[in-house]
């Protein structure tokens, strides 16, 4: 089997991650952004809805974010995978109404439930209905091997505020990309410069952009090939050692005139 990308840092396959987990080998971490619960997945906003309250839809995405909610079944064979073959940590992201059957599946599969952080999402998009609150933040659910654990900031408590990558600053390549900011705080803090991160669902390759720009090495398994086009080619513009701007101090958007 041919990678659909490879160069000296990172790793990409096309395919679903249940065929192609068996070839890899052991990792030190697995960072990922797997699909949400049906609770996110069944809410997405619809353009109807948004004009009936005089809004313009700002993102392709709420019309649905194009993949499935990821089920029980897949999140245990996924777990079952990652227990015997991961060193160090499962970093996984979730929707907070997600957390709980994360911690379940990690106990079951042998692994350790660490706890959950958090990525408070300091510009996202408001409640537009105006009848309850927004969604400002999402899950990072962290697991690891039982034992002794180690990571790179100390008493650090586990809140990452980054900005979006919202429609402001241009198209988004994927409906759920996270910001490469948030990224790259995350493997400061979770891994070590020379090791090995797999990321199974891999969208648009951002974990792996992080990797590259920071010193790590990424594995990235993708089972849609427009997102491996897209991750192919940020791969190859993106070149270790380049000057990053870090987006961890971005402020939020006031909604007050």
């Amino acid at each position: 089997m041919t990678p659909y990308y490879q160069d000296e840092a990172v790793t990409l396959w096309h395919g679903d991650n249940a065929a192609i987990l068996p070839l890899i080998g052991r990792v030190d971490h697995v960072m990922t952004d797997s699909p949400y619960s049906q609770e996110t997945h069944g809410k997405t906003w619809r353009s109807k809805m948004m004009a009936k309250q005089g809004y313009q839809k700002v993102s392709a995405a709420h019309d649905g974010l194009g993949f499935d909610a990821i089920t029980d079944e897949e999140i245990a064979a996924f777990l079952a995978w990652c227990a015997p073959n991961c060193s160090r940590w499962l970093i996984a992201f979730s929707d907070l109404e997600g957390v709980y059957r994360w911690m379940i599946a990690i106990r079951a599969s042998g692994l350790e439930y660490v706890r959950a952080c958090m990525w408070d999402k300091v510009d996202g998009t408001p409640q537009l209905t105006g009848d309850r609150p927004a969604v400002g933040a999402e899950a990072i659910v962290c697991g690891h091997p039982p034992g002794r654990k180690r990571w790179n900031s100390g008493g650090k408590r586990g809140v990452y505020r980054h900005a979006t990558n919202g429609a402001s600053r241009g198209a988004k390549p994927h409906p759920s990309m996270k910001p490469i900011g948030l990224m790259t705080e995350l493997l400061a803090d979770f891994t070590d410069e020379g090791e090995t991160i797999l990321d199974p669902f891999a969208g648009s390759g951002t974990t792996a952009v992080a990797a590259k720009l920071n010193g790590r090495k990424c594995i990235l398994i993708e089972r849609e090939e427009k997102y491996c086009e897209i991750a192919a080619k940020r791969l190859q513009a993106t070149h270790p050692g380049e000057l990053f701007v870090n987006e961890r101090r971005a402020k939020p958007v006031s909604l007050l005139p």
